[in-house]
């Protein structure tokens, strides 16, 4: 695919961004005087969401930004990582739901429909008919459920091949800014598996199966290290590239989580000077899901009567 057709896509994405809200729209956000105040401010921004449940709202706004891409999009194959989390998301649902009776809450966007993870479950040779990326995965986490029925097994599984599927999509796409994206979103799971796992005095074995392993951090180096407790991780951390995660990671597990969403946002931010290929289409998703994370926190916030000082500290970085 050459860069040059993705010129359309990206002039219809350079237009759509000029509604995306500012760091000025968060803070008057956050100013609002009361929950219901917010979403008369939203309105006012022609946010259409009375009379929807809010969560329910903004999952949709989300989604129309996705088909948006998908239809202008000369190759959507390369934008398929970004659903890789809520794929894997939906595949542990379906098996949520099959084994105890409770209704699945799937999310969208999606690249892989729902109702197929169903169907596999009903009829386990359809199974082979998901993509391979997470076909093996999802017969391997049905396996260790109906034999053990040990739940947190089969989210260990997904959660890991997640992890190895957005590794690989990065590495296939043909696009740096895609791969590094992908990469960090990796280093940051693994080092925030290798932090639960010391907190709640896992074994390499469980080390083993549940990490991804990246150029920058390697897998064997993240398990080495994890055996020196805490101490062991910063000390590898320390003078790399993740740095500044681990300083995070001391504050708290959410400040660190916070730091992860910012520094991929200030990586997104670069696609802004490039006009062609399909970056500027990914940078936009991420800044439309940094958006809608922004107001949900809020929203959140508002209802349970936060200050706007305390609400300012849990707001992620934009892409304007």
């Amino acid at each position: 695919m050459r860069e040059t057709e993705y010129a359309h896509a990206v002039a219809v994405i350079r237009a759509n961004e000029n509604n995306l809200l500012t760091k000025a729209d968060l803070d008057a956000l956050a100013l609002s005087e009361s929950y219901n105040a917010a979403l008369q401010w939203l309105e006012g921004k022609g946010w259409k969401i009375s009379g929807f449940e809010p969560d329910s709202y903004l999952d949709r706004r989300l989604n129309e930004s996705w088909c948006l891409i998908m239809e202008v999009a000369p190759d959507s194959g390369v934008l398929s990582f970004l659903t890789v989390p809520n794929d894997f998301h939906n595949a542990k649902a379906a098996l949520k739901s099959f084994f105890s009776g409770s209704e699945a809450k799937f999310v969208t966007p999606f690249s892989v429909e729902p109702d197929l993870f169903k169907e596999a479950l009903v009829d386990k040779e359809k199974i082979a008919h998901l993509p391979p990326y997470i076909g093996p995965a999802f017969r391997n986490a049905y396996e260790a459920l109906s034999q053990t029925m040990d739940g947190q097994l089969a989210e260990v599984i997904l959660d890991a091949a997640a992890l190895k599927a957005l590794k690989k999509k990065g590495e296939d796409s043909g696009s740096e800014f895609i791969r590094r994206i992908c990469e960090m979103r990796c280093a940051f799971s693994d080092i925030k598996i290798c932090y639960r796992a010391v907190m709640t005095v896992k074994g390499i074995e469980f080390l083993e199966a549940a990490l991804c392993g990246t150029e920058e951090l390697p897998k064997q180096a993240l398990i080495n290290a994890a055996q020196g407790g805490l101490g062991g991780l910063f000390e590898l951390l320390k003078g790399g590239p993740y740095e500044d995660a681990a300083e995070r990671l001391r504050v708290s597990l959410s400040e660190y989580e916070r730091f992860c969403d910012d520094r991929i946002m200030e990586y997104a931010r670069s696609a802004k000077f490039l006009s062609f290929g399909p970056e500027p289409l990914v940078a936009y998703f991420l800044a439309k899901q940094a958006e809608i994370k922004n107001v949900r926190i809020i929203l959140a916030c508002k209802r349970s009567g936060m200050p706007a000082g305390a609400i300012r500290e849990r707001e992620r970085m934009l892409y304007v």
